[in-house]
């Protein structure tokens, strides 16, 4: 493959520009990923929607955030209509993305494939629109879902109902999705929910209140509700579809009361909910409603959920990086470019380093999705099981991690609504609540150690790459990784003495030690890749940076990584090529020879 270098100078500002040909890294990920005979058809399909998203729809987003929907919720004489007004330029990005398959990438007429595309195409669809509007990444991955689990579960004459609404390509005649699972008694115990379900001769219907519901006015909504009768608890559940609009077009029971003022994520309007009567139809075998799996088919579909919210955080970590790389060697302070500082130099290094290492995680979840749409992620894979909520938990920490730090680099403007950053900033503090907040994540973590041993699958698949990781140039990278492992072991070891509550007290810090570890390891195996692909450095460069960030107790003062900002900056970011010989020494522990120099700053030798 052939390597570019990108003067960010040039650019006067991201929007405009194709995101996926700025993007070297996804199309590394892409080239690695993907076989030969569906290479140039998702190359070409990527290129398309990176020019898309990066042009019409990443303008069409500044406009949205700033005049946001609006609940109409009575007509002049007085009767409910329960409407949604959206601004044009939300209705102009979602035909533009309804038409292009970017949400059922698998009806695509240009696909080539029998079995349809590779799992990556979607989410690398959606972690490109996630660089334009995390907001519209929730309603596309909406109404995938839903079409998904109407597909696995619905009978047929549900199926009948739904599907064709949900897949076709002009949005003005097709259907919408949403997913209504919060109630005001709370947000992740969904065992508490109270809207009720009832059936009758004529079918089911559901009475209740919902309280967080995103893409509000969708018209194909899947829900929870408790059967009358049925237990309490979360095994009580059942999941239903309930369109929007019943078979004589007038509308269902489903009651908008107000639309919520959020900080970000405007685009997608979440509102409370009451159902009144609502037609629902039962998503489960054989129409059971009450077989207590409802939850369980309802988690498929946030299996998929938390892997999207996972692009966003992973799409805003791209963006930030770009938007920073632009401004800071476009702007100048005491003289000279902001790139020529050694501290922006390492703060933008540190950017790049965040976003690739989440984009590894999350490509590697991707990759994992099955490829008959029949089977839900995760199934009969427990790697897949605990690889999906540690993507979603260090996605959406760096999203919001990145757009901080990201901002302060663009100074004041940086909080101005003018520019670019104050929009990813709000919009990335919604990411680690959606589908599940840290400790929830964490918790699903510590339940997949429990009754699937996933963690076991995950240390020997990690050690693996690890072991294939061969190069030279990565073995202190590889040494500092095999470290991390053995210590997650270690205290895996002593939570298993320690006992359940211990165990749920460190929840979280384990969770974040195996993001780590992932992260590390992800970028290694990139890394052996990419020498052996192109006989370039870059990876190599990334994972020893990210190694000594997790594994090194000092590695603030690492004396390789000043050399790396000193010496190979443009390269680094600019996805130069750099050969492995020029990069061994700022890989290799103990190898540099920059110093540390701080003479000039008057800084005392003694006090």
């Amino acid at each position: 493959r052939q390597t570019m270098s990108i003067n960010y100078a040039e650019l006067h500002e991201a929007t405009g520009q194709n995101w996926f040909e700025l993007d070297p890294s996804l199309a590394w990920t892409v080239e690695r990923l993907v076989s030969t005979e569906e290479l140039a058809f998702c190359e070409d399909q990527l290129r398309r929607i990176g020019d898309l998203i990066g042009g019409r729809i990443a303008r069409n987003a500044e406009a949205i955030d700033k005049n946001s929907a609006q609940l109409v919720r009575w007509n002049r004489e007085g009767d409910e209509i329960n409407h949604v007004s959206h601004p044009a330029e939300t209705l102009d990005t979602k035909r533009a993305l309804w038409s292009s398959y970017a949400i059922h990438p698998h009806l695509d007429p240009r696909t080539e494939s029998q079995d349809g595309v590779h799992p990556i195409l979607p989410v690398a669809y959606y972690y490109l629109l996630a660089q334009a509007d995390t907001g519209m990444v929730c309603s596309v991955g909406m109404t995938a879902g839903v079409r998904n689990l109407i597909e696995r579960y619905g009978d047929p004459a549900t199926q009948d109902i739904f599907i064709p609404m949900l897949e076709t390509p002009d949005f003005d005649a097709g259907w919408d999705g949403s997913m209504y699972l919060t109630e005001r008694a709370g947000g992740s115990d969904l065992g508490t929910t109270t809207t009720i379900a009832s059936q009758s001769e004529n079918g089911w219907r559901l009475n209740g209140f919902k309280w967080f519901c995103s893409n509000v006015d969708g018209d194909a909504i899947v829900t929870l509700a408790r059967p009358e009768g049925a237990p309490a608890g979360i095994k009580g559940l059942g999941l239903f579809a309930v369109p929007r609009w019943l078979d004589d077009g007038t509308p269902n029971g489903v009651h908008i009361r107000r639309i919520k003022e959020k900080l970000g994520t405007r685009s997608v309007p979440t509102g409370e909910i009451d159902l009144v009567n609502a037609v629902a139809y039962p998503l489960a075998a054989d129409g059971h409603a009450t077989d207590g799996r409802g939850i369980n088919r309802m988690m498929e579909f946030v299996n998929v959920s938390r892997m999207i919210v996972a692009a966003m955080g992973a799409g805003i970590a791209r963006r930030v990086f770009l938007e920073s790389m632009i401004r800071a060697s476009q702007r100048k302070a005491f003289g000279k470019p902001l790139t020529a500082h050694p501290m922006v130099r390492s703060q933008l290094i540190s950017l790049m380093v965040a976003s690739e290492a989440s984009a590894a995680l999350l490509f590697e979840s991707a990759n994992r999705v099955p490829r008959d749409r029949m089977q839900p992620l995760g199934h009969g894979d427990p790697v897949a099981r605990i690889l999906v909520p540690l993507t979603k938990l260090r996605g959406t920490r760096t999203g919001q991690e990145s757009a901080s730090a990201a901002l302060e680099l663009f100074g004041g403007n940086g909080v101005i609504e003018d520019w670019p950053m104050a929009r990813q900033y709000r919009d990335a503090q919604v990411h680690p609540i959606w589908e599940g907040t840290e400790n929830v994540l964490s918790l699903d973590v510590l339940r997949t150690m429990a009754t699937e041993s996933a963690h076991v699958y995950l240390l020997e698949f990690l050690s693996e790459i690890l072991t294939e990781a061969s190069h030279e140039l990565l073995s202190e990278s590889r040494a500092r990784t095999e470290s991390g492992i053995i210590r997650v072991q270690d205290n895996l070891a002593r939570l298993a003495q320690a006992g359940p509550e211990a165990a749920n007290h460190y929840a979280r810090t384990l969770a974040n030690d195996l993001a780590d570890l992932c992260e590390c390891a992800l970028l290694l195996r990139e890394a052996q890749w990419e020498l052996d692909s192109a006989g370039t450095a870059h990876k190599a460069l990334v994972a020893a940076w990210l190694t000594r960030a997790h594994f090194e107790p000092d590695h603030r003062w690492n004396t390789q990584n000043q050399a790396i900002v000193t010496d190979l900056f443009e390269d680094l970011v600019g996805y130069a090529p750099i050969t492995p010989e020029a990069a061994a020494k700022y890989c290799s522990a103990g190898a540099s020879d920059s110093g540390l120099d701080l003479s000039e700053h008057n800084v005392p030798a003694e006090r």
